[in-house]
């Protein structure tokens, strides 16, 4: 007989792994932002990304570093 503690039944599940990199949609998700503001701060303001054939991707880490970049150096505001 199999008792309660030895049974896979009654384990604690892994905890999924951190993602690595994040697609666009969950990036900007995760930044709070649109997924067309996304793309334009990835072509006009240095957001990272990788490209793996036809996927994208934005590592977690980059972007985080990107962040505290732009957080301790932020864009004057536009003049109007």
């Amino acid at each position: 007989m199999m008792s309660a503690k030895s049974n896979p039944l009654f384990e604690s599940p892994t905890p999924p792994a951190a993602p690595l990199a994040l697609r666009p949609r969950d990036a900007a998700v995760a930044l709070g932002v649109s997924e067309r503001l996304l793309l334009e701060w990835r072509k006009n303001h240095g957001l990272p990304y990788v490209r793996l054939g036809e996927t994208v991707l934005h590592p977690v880490d980059e972007l985080r570093a990107w962040l505290r970049a732009k957080s301790l150096d932020p864009e004057p505001p536009a003049s109007g």
